[in-house]
């Protein structure tokens, strides 16, 4: 979150300046500017002033909010940012010039100014305009506040003070005159100061000083004389300003590029920093001339030597850099802490929390960067932090040393990763760990001694526990001088001044030997000596009843064999349903998180063939085409880079398969015979954004009638031929592409920069399922023909065209009809393992193939050769040289593919619900069954009705199947030793697809007048939600983790041939219906997906169903396992034991009440607190209601987090979401207005804590029965209770609000053809929402010629009758009206009517006849429109498929048929 909201600042200052740039751009026009000049000054000004960190304009803006305690208004932010952006000019103004006197090549990744092409000595003039646009703009926001003249003499005063310090540094060090006898700490200190300190952290705070009217001078009760906070301010930052530029040079000195994001180059250029002139201070005069004859030439390995020394201090002592932090610190923390801010939140006064925040963003910047030195080789980094991540938050560290082991036993320097570094193998850690009891308050020691454990990558070293000695008993730990011995190669490396440690624990056990060290750290050892001792007086005073055992409890979580056990991680993967599970069944919820993202492309297809054999071309089913629309979505990526993937980096950087792609393409090609002759097909890359610069990859598949295939974090986008394009707002969804019966392979482009040829983006994975593939008899008791898929799959790579030398066929899975196909690109095949495939019957008996489903699992790892090339790419991105992303073995996604053919007609839904959950349940894949190692081929195997091809495979299944499918799979997978069984959804992403069978819970009259008629603008819509797929998924009876995206094609079945056909192409004997379908579930913890299409394609007519494909862009985690498993493990150290903790968990509120104000309908209000834990305690959290079996939080409020574990100081941010809907409404009108409620937070092994959140609820018109608007005594807001009515008697014929809509409408002097055919603008709506819930005037005019007005009262009128809890119309006269023949009929009804129904029916029917006026066509759209409306059938309620009586007589066009007798 905090990236997250650094970046939305910097995006804002960034929106700011487009402003700014604007406003000086228009001036320089206004003066006459020729256009030349005009575009060389915008030039100037986009090249110069944005792009770099910009912390010294945003500091403008922080500095202000904290001094007035409050997020800035919009038009205090726009002052703000001037002054902010006027820093960032003058930096500007001072790099250009800078630049142009140092020669310098480049400045922030580009090349300099100057160097610009047909700039050069203009950059100086230039750099002056820069200058004085500062004062413009100055003169412009600020000319009439008081403080004007103060702000332009601190502009001048800074830049006077910078450029001395300018002229310092040139005539200190000037290019090609090297003289160190110039340098000094003194002139250091001279040229970072005002070269530096001022412009870079005095001015800032300044200006927003100035701003917020500091004034110059103030008195407080508390202070004995007047404050002057700008000189306070000063004396603070001027220090701060040269610790930070002492800290740089440091960085600059010490740092590797890997750490530090660049390569240091202050010593070759001859820079007077901090490093070479202390090493002045210290150096011998052998040494001084060593560093006269290289400094400014180039870095030798000893100079830098030496230095390092240097900078140390004498005799090993940590005087350098350390003492130097250490001391600025100190004393910048007690300057802070003397600043005297008045009473709490006084305003006017400077505040601490300006200087906390910028020396918070300094302070350890080396530790972070793990670049301090400790130890005896300089070339090992150390991180005091990395011992905390060993320890149990109750546990505390005392003191730390530094030593070496004296031991040359096996077990002393293990075998722990560490090869060719003595000292690194012989490096350990001694720390003096205590811990106390809180319920006796009893403290105990121990003694812990640590050890490296290198990994791979450098930079990822820990530490380990190697021995535990517990402070009691014989415990002895002593020191003795260590004597130089020459003979001994074990020492021969270290200081002349060193003493032998020795630990002993007393005990006589095997692992408990004394243990021999060394160290030349005497200061550290005198306290590690002194503790022991303090801690073994301590123990002695133990009652003798309590063993150590027992009193030392707290060790047994460390100590194992002499070392912590951490338990592996699981091999298996969560169940994505548990994912789901509500809190009261899993005692938590799942939340998505932010990953590091690898994006894949993928195209998934279903296609239900009816036996038939591939006659046509299946290009748009497999590749999509022209015609189908894709959706782009913006999650934020890094915008310097497109889509790279580890897989294909597309435009970014060379695709690393090109030479593989190449080589392997001369050995392939598809035949166009009966027989499938190869399996080989062509990719491409995609380039998708990256969502983390560090980690990501792009990576795409396609599938059709199957499930569709989900690798790494990447993003998927997929093509369907000729659908409609389907924009979502989950960025989890995936697009797949089911197909009735033409066999064409949906493809699923990995990345934009396609094929030669140009045409679309290539997929990564393609993934097709199909149905009816064979019909005959025989095939459902014995079949061993391939003959079937090798046709289809001929036909596959056909469409693939010149591509198709880029794909294989990575492994199929047919039962009886059933088939499942996988294909990849060739680049991508040895990324892909433990491929698993299994099937089920559930056709006839519940077990024949002819009804069932087949799947195929997929364990995808990106390769490593992508993740090199990723290093190159996110150099460019983030302008960092030696940029890595830290994968070295990169952590696998499952995806799953399932195809399935449920039972078949419309009655049959219950069963296909159950056949639903058979098959989750019996679709379990084997890994014993994998396919053996083989060099080429794919195999083919059937048994009985089941046929399974996965590649590669033996050698002998090679010759068996070799004249089918030459060419074959080159990547070995290996029989896994122990096996292990695997549901479908024990993956991290699941596709599933096929033909469904559900159909749709109407009449196939209507059905059909919908698909065709002109009038029924959502028809689609309206149909989907009587899809018998769709009320399943939305009463949790089938696939209810499942996500579809919005329908927007016909229906893929049933069409037929000749004149048994209707006008759509639809068999007349059977009614059309959505059966062929792509869904998917995924795991928000891993994965995020992202669907891009969702298409039929009608064009391909070779069955009675058409194909369906479907699109994915899918971010699958990015990580490195082995990081994955030191995560884990340092997170377990510290929840370890929790539930036998003796201490109590310890947290607090940040506010205990929360006021929620006002909260309206249909208007989401917030407000958040934090729960923060202290103490030494992790604590687990989560909310519990008031009542037993109650609901956590009353219906109108939500929370962002209702459980969650926090470790020691960790805080975590609630926020509290009001939101009043039609449901919640209804009920809330008929209640107090003030709504109370307690939440309860339970935590585990500590109290509970309660907020209180109050509010007021305004009510609304809107959800309230008619009968209870006849009785308001007037506007509702305006009701003292909720009682407030008038009596049944008094009650008015007709709710006013309604009338008041009615009469606007008709009054309407210029009403447009759009009322109640277009959509109204929201915010109109609510407006007049809110003037008839209050009873105000509407402020929009009878004469309006803006149409939005009288959409939008149109609009309001619509939702005020959807909102309704009950219907206008009642339910149990709906057959009734749609069996009236005339008109006179449908006006006899309406006596049946509720009184108050009876008199908004024919109200409202009575405008709607005076607006058709005539208009047969725009009759039947308004009476379209209203149908859902008076009747409700759009409601849940009423479409339940449990209320078959009501659902079966359900028709849109009979309660079109009886409006239309009404308004026509």
């Amino acid at each position: 979150m905090a990236s997250t909201d650094k970046a939305a600042r910097r995006a804002k200052f960034e929106g700011a300046w487009n402003a700014i740039r604007d406003e000086l751009l228009t001036h320089f026009k206004s003066c006459g500017m020729p256009q030349e000049a005009q575009e060389w000054y915008s030039r100037n000004l986009d090249y110069n002033v944005p792009g770099g960190k910009l912390n010294r304009g945003m500091s403008v803006i922080d500095t202000a909010e904290i001094l007035l305690g409050r997020k800035l208004s919009d038009e205090e932010y726009l002052q703000a940012a001037v002054l902010g952006w006027g820093v960032e000019m003058l930096q500007a103004f001072f790099l250009v010039s800078d630049d142009l006197m140092d020669s310098s090549i480049t400045r922030r990744g580009q090349p300099c100014w100057y160097r610009v092409p047909k700039i050069g000595f203009i950059a100086m003039n230039d750099s002056f305009m820069l200058e004085a646009a500062i004062y413009h703009l100055l003169k412009v926001h600020f000319k009439k506040e008081p403080y004007y003249i103060d702000l332009i003499e601190l502009f001048h005063e800074v830049t006077y003070q910078t450029e001395m310090g300018q002229l310092i540094d040139l005539i200190t060090a000037p290019e090609n005159d090297i003289d160190l006898n110039r340098f000094s700490l003194k002139k250091h200190s001279l040229i970072v100061i005002y070269k530096t300190a001022f412009y870079s952290f005095y001015l800032p705070v300044a200006l927003a000083m100035l701003f917020c009217r500091i004034p110059t001078s103030y008195s407080l009760p508390s202070s004995p004389k007047p404050i002057e906070p700008y000189e306070v301010a000063k004396e603070i930052l001027i220090p701060l300003g040269e610790y930070f530029q002492v800290q740089d040079d440091f960085l600059d000195f010490s740092g590797v590029p890997a750490q530090i994001g660049k390569v240091g180059t202050d010593i070759v250029d001859n820079k007077c920093s901090w490093c070479i002139n202390t090493a002045l201070a210290y150096a011998t005069p052998a040494q001084r001339k060593i560093l006269d004859e290289n400094y400014g030439v180039k870095p030798t390995e000893e100079e830098k030597e030496i230095a390092k020394k240097m900078a140390a201090g004498k005799n090993g002592e940590e005087q350098g850099y350390l003492e130097y932090e250490e001391g600025v610190f100190q004393k910048l923390n007690e300057m802070i802490d003397n600043i005297d801010e008045g009473a709490q939140g006084q305003q006017g006064v400077l505040k601490k929390q300006i200087f906390i925040s910028f020396l918070g963003k300094i302070y350890l910047g080396i530790y972070c960067f793990g670049i301090f030195q400790f130890g005896f080789d300089n070339n090992i980094p150390y991180h005091h932090d990395s011992i905390k991540l060993l320890l149990r938050p109750s546990d505390e560290i005392k003191f730390v040393l530094e030593c070496f082991s004296l031991s040359s036993s096996n077990d002393d320097t293990s075998q722990n990763g560490s090869k060719g570094h003595p000292n690194l193998q012989r490096q350990r850690i001694v720390v003096v760990i205590t811990h106390k009891e809180e319920n006796h308050g009893w403290e105990e020691g121990s003694v812990f001694v640590l050890k490296r454990k290198l990994f791979s990558s450098s930079t990822s070293d820990q530490l380990e526990i190697h021995r535990v000695f517990p402070v009691y008993g014989e415990f002895t730990i002593t020191m003795a001088q260590l004597p130089q011995d020459s003979n001994n190669p074990q020492v021969t490396d270290l200081p002349r001044s060193r003493f032998k440690v020795t630990i002993d624990s007393g005990q006589t056990l095997v692992g408990s030997e004394p243990l021999d060290l060394a160290t030349d750290n005497i200061s550290a050892l005198k306290d590690v000596l002194a503790e022991c001792r303090r801690l073994k007086e301590l123990s002695e005073i133990v009652p003798e009843v309590n063993s150590p055992t027992q009193t030392y409890s707290w060790l047994a979580s460390y100590a194992t064999n002499n070392n912590i056990f951490i338990p592996s991680l699981p091999s298996s993967f969560p169940d994505l349903r548990d994912l789901y599970q509500p809190l009261s069944k899993t005692n938590g919820h799942i939340q998505e998180r932010e990953i590091n993202a690898e994006e894949e492309d993928l195209r998934l297809g279903t296609f239900n063939v009816n036996g038939k054999m591939p006659t046509q071309d299946l290009a748009a089913w497999v590749r999509g085409g022209t015609t189908t629309a894709r959706i782009e979505s913006s999650n934020g990526f890094l915008p310097a880079v497109k889509a790279i993937s580890p897989l294909s980096l597309g435009e970014v950087v060379k695709d690393p398969f090109d030479s593989q792609r190449d080589g392997e393409a001369t050995r392939s090609n598809v035949k166009s015979t009966s027989a499938f002759s190869t399996t080989s097909y062509s990719s491409t890359t995609s380039t998708s954004a990256l969502r983390d610069p560090s980690t990501a990859s792009t990576f795409s598949v396609a599938q059709p009638n199957h499930t569709a295939f989900t690798p790494l974090p990447t993003t998927v986008t997929t093509n369907a031929p000729v659908t409609s394009s389907i924009s979502s707002s989950d960025p989890s969804e995936t697009f797949v592409s089911t197909i009735p019966e033409s066999p064409e392979v949906p493809t699923i482009p990995i990345s934009k920069n396609s094929d030669p040829t140009g045409s679309e983006p290539d997929f990564d994975i393609l993934v097709l399922g199909f149905e009816e593939l064979d019909l005959s008899t025989e095939a459902l008791l014995y079949s061993t023909s391939t003959a079937r898929e090798d046709a289809w799959t001929v036909a596959v790579f056909a469409a693939l065209g010149e591509k198709a030398e880029m794909y294989e066929k990575l492994a199929s899975k047919q039962l009886v009809g059933m088939l499942v196909m996988v294909i990849v690109k060739k680049s991508l095949r040895s990324c892909f393992s433990n491929i698993m495939t299994t099937s089920v019957g559930a056709g006839i008996l519940g077990l024949m193939g002819n009804k069932g489903g087949t799947a195929v699992r997929l364990t995808f790892s990106p390769p490593t050769s992508s993740l090199e090339d990723l290093d190159s790419a996110l150099n460019v991105a983030s302008s960092i040289e030696h940029f890595q992303h830290g994968i070295e073995n990169p952590g696998p996604t499952v995806l799953t593919f399932v195809v399935s053919h449920l039972a078949a007609f419309d009655e049959m839904v219950a069963k296909r619900n159950t056949d639903f959950h058979e098959l989750s349940k019996r679709l379990v894949f084997d890994s014993s069954i994998l396919a053996t190692s083989a060099s080429a081929g794919s195999v083919s195997t059937t048994n009985s009705s089941q046929r399974n091809s996965v590649g590669p495979v033996s050698s002998q299944a090679v010759e068996d199947t070799s004249s089918a499918m030459p060419g074959g799979l080159a990547v070995s997978q290996a029989l896994i030793s122990v096996p292990e069984k695997f549901g479908v959804f024990e993956s991290d992403i699941l596709f599933w697809i096929g033909d469904l069978n559900y159909r749709i819970n109407i009449s196939d009259a209507d059905v059909r007048e919908l698909l065709s008629s002109e009038s029924w603008k959502d028809k689609l819509e309206i149909l989907t939600h009587f899809d018998q797929l769709k009320t399943s998924i939305r009463e949790k009876k089938a696939f209810e983790i499942f996500h579809e995206h919005d329908i927007h094609h016909l229906p893929t079945y049933r069409f037929g041939g000749g004149i048994a056909t209707d006008s759509l192409g639809y068999d007349v004997k059977r009614k059309p219906a959505w059966t062929d379908r792509i869904l998917h579930a995924y795991s928000p913890l891993t994965t995020k997906v992202n669907q891009s299409s969702y298409s039929g394609h009608p064009e391909i007519t070779i069955s009675d169903h058409r194909p369906v494909s479907a699109d994915f862009q899918v971010d699958v985690d990015l990580f490195d396992k082995d990081q994955l498993h030191t995560t884990a493990t340092n997170l377990f150290r510290q929840v370890q034991g929790l539930e036998d903790l003796q201490e109590r968990a310890k947290a607090k509120l940040s506010h205990t009440s929360i006021d929620m104000g006002d909260i309206c309908y249909k208007r989401k209000k917030t407000a958040s607190f934090t729960f923060q834990t202290y103490g030494k305690v992790p604590l687990s959290f989560r909310f519990l209601p008031i009542e037993m079996h109650g609901e956590l939080f009353p219906s109108w409020l939500s929370a962002s987090h209702t459980t969650g574990l926090l470790l020691p100081n960790e805080r975590i941010e609630i926020v509290l979401t009001a939101f009043v809907d039609n449901a919640i409404a209804s009920r809330l009108n008929l209640g107090p207005r003030d709504l109370n409620c307690t939440l309860i937070i339970h935590t585990l092994m500590g109290k509970d804590h309660f907020v209180a959140v109050t509010a007021k609820y305004q009510y609304t018109c809107f959800a309230n029965k008619l009968s209870r608007l006849t009785q308001l005594p007037g506007p509702i807001r305006a009701m003292k209770s909720h009682n407030d009515l008038l009596g049944e008697s008094k009650a008015i014929n007709a709710p006013r609000e309604i009338m008041r809509l009615v009469n606007w409408l008709m009054s309407c002097v210029h009403p447009t053809e759009d009322l109640f055919i277009a959509e109204a603008d929201p915010e109109i709506v609510d407006d007049i929402r809110e003037h008839l819930d209050t009873g105000n005037e509407f402020p929009y005019s009878h004469d309006t010629r803006e149409p939005s007005i009288p959409i939008a009262f149109g609009g309001a009128l619509v939702e005020l009758l959807t909102s309704l809890p009950e219907y206008v119309v009642p339910k149990e006269l709906h057959g009734r009206c749609v069996a009236v023949t005339d008109r006179d009929e449908a006006f006899e009804t309406l006596d049946a009517f509720p009184p108050e129904a009876v008199n908004v029916w024919i109200s409202v029917t009575a405008f709607l006849h005076y607006v058709v006026q005539g208009s047969s066509l725009r009759a039947k759209k308004i009476a379209a429109t209203f149908a859902p409306v008076f009747f409700g059938f759009l409601r849940d309620d009423l479409t339940s498929s449990s209320d078959n009586t009501t659902a079966s007589v359900i028709t849109p066009l009979g309660y079109q048929k009886f409006i239309m007798y009404f308004i026509q």
